[in-house]
């Protein structure tokens, strides 16, 4: 709703290799999860060539967003406000950092259909 007034801007971090928040059990495969990116954000963290680009990437990112409100900086590939359904996606090596859509990814389609039931 509030995209109708202002430009707002989301991201899906998708490094499925990024280094866990916190321990996990044995036999569960790791993947991004909430907060699995804050790693990329600060000095010491055991990160890949490819994962600390990305980590530049995105404090480049956040420091233009918090400084003008608009993430976008030269060198940087575009970040567009929200549309429905596409959002940000945030991954290191070619191709990592841009649109996808997420509604298509996530079958968000079939839980909607679910939730209405």
């Amino acid at each position: 709703m509030l995209s109708e007034h202002t430009p707002v801007y989301s991201y899906g971090f998708a490094d499925r290799t990024a280094p866990p928040i916190f321990p996990l059990p044995g036999g569960v495969e790791p993947l991004a999860s909430h907060g699995s990116e804050l790693s990329f954000l600060f000095p010491g963290a055991a990160l890949t060539r490819e994962q600390r680009k990305l980590g530049d990437m995105m404090l480049t990112y956040w420091s233009r967003f918090a400084a003008t409100g608009d993430p976008n900086a030269p060198g940087l590939p575009r970040w567009s406000p929200v549309r429905t359904g596409h959002v940000h996606r945030l991954a290191p090596g070619p191709g990592g950092v841009g649109v996808y859509d997420q509604d298509a990814l996530h079958k968000l389609a079939f839980w909607d259909r679910l939730a209405d039931r």
